[in-house]
Parts: structure tokens; C-alpha cells; sequence
């Protein structure tokens, strides 16, 4: 089963949104302070209008990248900071997304990992750092 992709963002939580320099990211009550935090690509929908939904992030965005890996399309969007989102050949075929079209990109705010410099991906033994990030890209 191939893995997701981690989208992930150094900036700070002090209180209540996390900020990354570039945009601002609605988290649960009780999470006071992080340096970084980590979306699954496969968390984050992705549509052509605004949803109305109970998800606190929603971003307005322009398509920048389409990849085909392992039956998966990542979608790579810019919405002040980048976004890969996976989602299904028909899921693409239906949203009728295109390189430069404008999208919207919605996901929970439980569906966002805070942590400190270092953080073990959904107890696996991937370790994530903040040192990983250059302008809040992996190297």
C-alpha cells in the first residue's frame, strides 16, 4: 500500500491559529503550542467551489502540478503555502482540474498533527523533523 504524501509547515501556535508566515490554520481547542504540523495528503478534499462543511480550513487555491503514482493523482496546489492532495483518476476526470485552474481545498482541523522538531508519523517508525524543511518544502 503506497504511502501518502505529508504536506508539512513550520510557523507557530501560540494559543489559537498556527501561523506559518503565510497563511493562518484553524487547530482544535487544547493544542497550544507547536513549531510544526503535518497534513496527510489523503485528508484534504479537494473541490471547485467552496464546500459548506463542518472542516475549519478552507483555502482557495490554483492548481500547480498533476503526478500519476501508483493509481493515485497528486494534485499540487498553491494556496499560500503548497498543498499535495491525492485523490482518483475519476475524482480528477469529475473536478475536471486543470494546471492553473482555481480550486478550493477544505480538510479538519483534527486531521492536523502539531509537534515540536521531531514527531513519529501515526506511531510507524517514520520520524518527521522541522529540520526537514526549507521554506516549508522537504529537501
Amino acid at each position: 500500500m503506497p504511502l501518502a504524501v505529508v504536506n508539512m509547515y513550520k510557523g507557530s501556535l501560540h494559543e489559537q491559529p498556527f501561523d506559518t508566515g503565510r497563511i493562518r490554520i484553524p487547530v482544535p481547542s487544547g493544542i497550544n503550542q507547536a513549531t510544526c504540523l503535518a497534513i496527510d495528503s489523503n485528508q484534504i478534499v479537494l473541490s471547485g467551489e467552496e464546500l459548506s462543511s463542518s472542516m475549519r480550513n478552507r483555502y482557495r487555491g490554483r492548481v500547480t502540478g498533476l503526478a500519476v503514482e501508483n493509481g493515485r493523482i497528486h494534485v499540487t496546489v498553491q494556496a499560500g503555502e503548497r498543498f499535495t492532495i491525492d485523490i482518483t483518476r475519476a475524482a480528477l476526470q469529475e473536478l475536471n482540474a486543470n494546471i492553473g485552474d482555481s480550486v478550493w481545498l477544505s480538510f479538519k482541523s483534527t486531521a492536523v498533527h502539531f509537534f515540536n522538531n521531531e514527531f513519529h508519523f501515526f506511531q510507524s517508525p517514520i520520524l518527521l523533523s522541522c529540520a526537514m524543511l526549507k521554506d516549508n518544502h522537504i529537501r
